[in-house]
């Protein structure tokens, strides 16, 4: 055999140019004789597309490389996939799992897709407690921003998966009033806010779980400089009215006692708006002297970037 490759290789290239010609039609040699394609998926957020994706990230607004999704549909379960590149859209490339095929027994199908990928027994985020303390980290509170998406797939054509997000995003936002300069302060909220919930990524269902009470310490926003928002993520609910509890610290002048500080406690007894999926609520606070307020909030589409009022008050 070897000495025939060397006497005709003429022969050999013409064979060769024939075996690449028969494939060139299709991905490969092996899904032309199994009649298997892979689908290509890409992802966006909110109602995003190819060319245009809403900047609706809870870290930023952006997708990062290796954010994994998972997606069902036919014989397929939960199959595990991966962004490729970082920005505001994304071409989700297989990762594990069962690669989901075209065939031409099964050539279109329905398919459904969930943020972030979960593998476990049930395939689902059953009774899961939010976190406050670990969203003061905003690379931890990307976590909890369950997303999800339904889509055709169809053999010639490419899987465009928008999705849309399931929580309610709620930022709250104190400002220095009268006589008070905000350097250093937390805060909780008591009795307001129920922080278990439900998500079933096989078909975006998200609800609160009304057996469990609202939180109370754990409701809980640390914040280190003066007037920045404060972004928090709760499952959808009517909020029960609470508590607004606010801690700021005094810390002392030049000069004097470095060991010492003066703690101002304020109180608030507030109602929130509604908790809507996919709703994004902005609560605005003034710090006076003698008391805390509520002086406004918005509610907007989570992609929304402008913040109209739409109503204010005050609760005292």
């Amino acid at each position: 055999m070897k000495r025939i490759y060397y006497i005709l290789p003429t022969i050999a290239l013409a064979l060769f140019a024939t075996v690449l010609a028969s494939c060139s039609d299709s991905d490969d040699a092996v899904n032309t004789v199994s009649g298997e394609e892979p689908v290509q998926f890409f992802g966006a957020f909110n109602g995003g597309s190819v060319s245009t994706a809403a900047k609706t990230r809870v870290v930023d607004d952006q997708w990062e490389v290796n954010d994994a999704v998972g997606i069902s549909g036919g014989n397929y379960y939960n199959t595990k996939y991966t962004a490729t590149e970082a920005g505001a859209m994304t071409q989700l490339a297989f990762n594990s799992g069962k690669e989901i095929m075209f065939s031409t027994e099964i050539p279109k199908f329905s398919l459904t897709a969930y943020y972030p990928y979960t593998y476990n027994h049930f395939y689902d985020y059953e009774d899961t407690l939010v976190g406050m303390k670990e969203q003061q980290t905003m690379a931890m509170a990307k976590k909890y921003d369950f997303m999800y998406a339904a889509a055709e797939a169809e053999r010639g054509s490419v899987v465009n998966f928008n999705f849309t997000h399931k929580m309610c995003r709620v930022i709250f936002k104190f400002v220095d009033g009268e006589n008070v300069t905000l350097k250093n302060h937390r805060w909780y909220l008591a009795n307001a806010i129920r922080l278990r919930g439900t998500f079933e990524p096989y078909n975006g269902k998200i609800q609160v779980d009304k057996r469990s009470l609202p939180g109370v310490e754990d409701t809980v926003g640390n914040i280190h400089y003066p007037n920045v928002p404060d972004t928090l993520f709760f499952f959808p609910q009517t909020p029960r009215a609470g508590t607004l509890v606010l801690y700021h610290k005094t810390y002392p002048l030049p000069n004097e006692d470095p060991y010492y500080f003066f703690e101002q406690t304020y109180k608030t007894d507030i109602t929130l708006p509604e908790l809507e999926s996919g709703k994004s609520v902005e609560l605005k606070f003034s710090v006076n002297d003698q008391r805390i307020r509520m002086v406004g909030f918005t509610i907007n589409d989570w992609n929304d970037t402008a913040q109209p009022d739409v109503s204010a008050t005050d609760t005292q």
